[in-house]
């Protein structure tokens, strides 16, 4: 027997357990949940689970299985790969946040508040979450994760100071479509490709005083209509292609002084909105169409 883990009980939103015969080769299943044959691995949680147990054999999580309307993850002190915090699912350490559950909470909101053990937010730890989150990232952050919060509906995100983040990932935000202002804390060096992209609410994007951040990734914040205003902090040298791309409500956008800017890629300012704009005499390389559509003189 083979089953397609991420299909084969898609949508079957009232399934509570999935029962497996004991003389299957391949599969075991313990409380409705499908294992491997020895119980390591987690392949199917059924979408109408509320609360997962994790037994102390598992040492492997499919967690893009975990999709369901799950409230709430335990997992067993005897496990040696896993552990879990406010019924989030965290790695053994708890350094990395590994999975916010994604069920309906009676109030469509969730708070969260994460151990100052944590220093990375996970890949899709918080993907396609059907509440309303408000989450506060602990000064021992160093890492925020591709897909991270992507399609989440982020309310509020709040760093607690001083931060230590460095890297926000490729389409660590993208699709965050509740968020209306962010602050990129001083210490972040890099924000990667479409990490903000079509976050259309966005109005406004502050960079934490003195801004240590060096790259903004192609497309990084393509798409945030609703962008007005922005100030490039000094320590920026290179903008990436589309990075500000189809910002068309982009009026007034400033480079910090003295700006260490040195490269504008193809189409980074495409469509935006504003009719003129100062480039520092730092800059060396402009790409093709990198203000196209945006009557810039």
């Amino acid at each position: 027997m083979h089953i397609d883990y991420s299909t084969a009980f898609f949508n079957c939103n009232n399934l509570q357990a999935i029962h497996i015969d004991e003389q299957s080769p391949a599969y075991s299943s313990i409380n409705g949940v499908v294992y491997d044959k020895d119980g390591t691995t987690l392949y199917i949680v059924p979408f109408g689970l509320k609360e997962l147990t994790i037994p102390a054999s598992v040492t492997d999580i499919r967690t893009d299985f975990l999709n369901g309307d799950l409230l709430h993850i335990n997992v067993d002190e005897q496990n040696s790969s896993y552990s879990s915090f406010e019924g989030m699912l965290f790695d053994k350490e708890q350094t990395t946040l590994l999975l916010v559950p994604r069920g309906s909470t009676p109030t469509g909101t969730k708070d969260i508040n994460l151990p100052s053990t944590v220093t990375t937010i996970g890949k899709r730890a918080l993907f396609g979450n059907n509440n309303k989150i408000a989450i506060k990232i602990p000064s021992s952050v160093t890492l925020i994760e591709d897909s991270a919060f992507v399609f989440c509906p982020l309310a509020s995100i709040e760093f607690e100071s001083p931060s230590s983040l460095k890297e926000i990932g490729n389409n660590a935000f993208n699709h965050t479509y509740l968020l209306t202002s962010f602050t990129i804390p001083a210490s972040v060096t890099s924000v990667g490709d479409s990490a903000f992209w079509y976050c259309n609410r966005l109005e406004s994007i502050e960079f934490e005083s003195p801004s240590s951040l060096t790259d903004i990734g192609n497309n990084a914040f393509g798409d945030c209509v609703n962008l007005a205003m922005l100030r490039i902090p000094a320590s920026v040298t290179d903008i990436g292609e589309h990075a500000f791309g189809q910002c068309e409500n982009l009026g007034t956008i400033e480079f910090e002084s003295p700006s260490s800017l040195t490269n504008i890629a193809s189409y980074a300012f495409q469509n935006c909105g504003f009719s003129s704009i100062v480039l520092p005499a730092s800059v060396k390389n402009i790409g093709a169409n990198a203000f196209e559509g945006t009557g810039a003189s």
